[in-house]
């Protein structure tokens, strides 16, 4: 009796080994991941050397004697985990990118309507840019420069409708 309780613990260790390896990869995925493409072929060739090292681990320290269904079943989920990885990835990052977008074009609508006046002259700015992103990470970096480079040429047009009316 005693022979099946620990055998049944045995075949449940693995399940779970499993279960938070691939949740760990779902997490990189959701946390992590900068992902960039859908491409599901590009996916399956990125992840592949790495699939086949986690999985190594994996099978040498939980998975090893427990026969080839097993093996494969893990293989099969591990690698499964990294294309949904970074397909989550991918996801956040397209939904940065257009927030990113998003506000770029209301700052230079909002730029271009404040610098002309009713007749089409340019005017002053008085309004100042906001150059605090809304989105994050790499996009909001391009948010930010793009913000910036306003400023600039703000000051810019300043000078040449200070130049207009003299």
């Amino acid at each position: 009796m005693e022979d099946v309780t620990t055998q049944q613990k045995d075949d449940n260790i693995w399940k779970v080994a499993l279960a938070l390896v691939c949740g760990s990869i779902l997490g990189y995925g959701f946390f992590y991941s900068k992902n960039t493409t859908s491409d599901l072929a590009f996916l399956v060739g990125y992840n592949l050397p790495a699939t086949l090292l986690i999985w190594g681990v994996f099978y040498a320290a939980v998975a090893r004697k427990r026969g080839a269904k097993i093996a494969g079943f893990s293989f099969l989920a591990i690698f499964i985990s990294m294309i949904a990885s970074g397909l989550i990835g991918y996801s956040q990052q397209r939904q940065e990118a257009k927030q990113a977008l998003t506000e770029i074009k209301s700052q230079y609508s909002e730029l271009i309507e404040s610098s002309t006046d009713a007749q089409g002259f340019p005017k002053r700015i008085e309004k100042p840019i906001n150059t605090t992103p809304k989105s994050s990470g790499e996009f909001g970096e391009m948010e930010r420069f793009m913000n910036n480079s306003w400023i600039k040429w703000q000051h810019r047009g300043t000078i040449i409708s200070l130049n207009l009316k003299q």
